[in-house]
């Protein structure tokens, strides 16, 4: 298992939390990944580091026990809609492309630090962000896991989206896919924690967290990296990849296998479970109908068995298969006038 811990809404200022979040990162040698955002609401640079913590945090830089992404431009709404919010999906690309070129140009000289990853605010963006984002030599987008997010496209992009937020329930998932050969993208911003924010009723603490990432340093199945680690490894996380991993079938669903993104041997291995059960299943059925028509040779059982099985398969091919549930229910019918056929053809074509 690799874990990539994404921290969203960084900003270039003084702050308590942030220099004790760094502190619980860096002293367990955990790397972590800050979304952070260029510019204030105004259109000013955000640069009110004191000396001293910019020091230190180019210090965690030059360690890789952080590596900073581009998080938008100001983290300002754009969109005239009461449900979502989103700062690029819907610009047009003139001014994406001015956006993000300033925004990974002011921080590169800041923190005398190579971009590579840009993370949309409100994990929403469009196809002009992603031409954007190659124009400006970015490698990888890290938004939502779902398609809602914003398009997949075949080019220089890379997706590695955040697949899990609730910090309380990371170690279970992190128990359930101990030793499988997954990603996990843990994403988490400063009102994720006890005392910040309004609602402190179900929120981690930050010494909660230094126990965790103790358990994760010392556990030698767990590796813990930053975007660069993933993009350089041996995975390839192009579109196809992210497309992938957003297909559900019935297996990943039986073992509840999700908020994770599954290599491409992984993926493979369970694919193929997965056809062989369907397989399965087919075999099965069509054996136990062909028996239990072969009981029956008189035209009328043959005739209401066949009737009915493609009466059901007509009325579920008016939905797509969209659900495992459904591709189960598909082939099961299929089976059944596939072995109906058999038996007709037995008795009225006999060879």
């Amino acid at each position: 298992m690799k874990i990539a811990f994404r921290f969203d809404d960084f900003t270039l200022n003084d702050s308590e939390f942030y220099t004790k979040l760094l502190v619980v990162f860096s002293k367990n040698k955990i790397p972590i990944n800050l979304g952070v955002i260029p510019f204030d609401k105004s259109g000013n640079f955000i640069d009110s580091l004191s000396g001293q913590e910019l020091k230190q945090l180019k210090k965690y830089i030059s360690e890789n026990l952080v590596e900073i992404a581009v998080h938008g431009y100001k983290h300002k709404n754009n969109l005239n809609d009461l449900k979502l919010y989103s700062e690029f999906k819907d610009v047009e690309y003139k001014i994406q492309n001015k956006w993000l070129k300033e925004g990974k140009q002011k921080l590169e000289n800041y923190l005398n630090s190579k971009i590579t990853t840009f993370i949309p605010p409100w994990n929403s963006y469009d196809v002009n962000t992603l031409r954007a984002l190659e124009q400006n030599n970015f490698r990888c987008i890290s938004g939502g896991n779902n398609l809602r997010s914003g398009p997949v496209h075949k080019g220089k992009i890379k997706y590695i989206p955040g697949t899990f937020e609730d910090l309380k329930e990371l170690e279970k998932l992190i128990n359930l896919h101990r030793n499988k050969n997954v990603y996990l993208i843990v994403l988490f911003h400063e009102y994720s924690f006890k005392g910040y924010g309004e609602d402190d009723s179900n929120k981690f603490s930050l010494k909660s967290l230094d126990n965790l990432l103790k358990k994760i340093k010392n556990d030698p199945s767990i590796q813990c990296a930053t975007f660069s680690n993933l993009l350089n490894s041996k995975e390839n996380f192009d579109g196809d990849f992210f497309q992938d991993n957003l297909k559900r079938n019935l297996i990943k669903d039986y073992f509840n296998i999700k908020n994770i993104l599954l290599s491409k041997y992984y993926k493979l291995y369970l694919n193929t479970f997965n056809a062989f059960f369907h397989l399965g299943v087919f075999l099965i059925l069509s054996y136990a109908t062909y028996k239990i028509l072969y009981l029956f040779n008189h035209l009328f059982y043959l005739t209401s068995v066949i009737g009915f099985a493609i009466f059901i398969l007509y009325f579920f091919t008016k939905f797509n298969f969209v659900t495992p549930k459904r591709k189960l229910f598909a082939i099961s019918t299929i089976s059944v006038i596939f072995a109906s056929t058999v038996r007709i053809i037995q008795i009225y074509l006999p060879f």
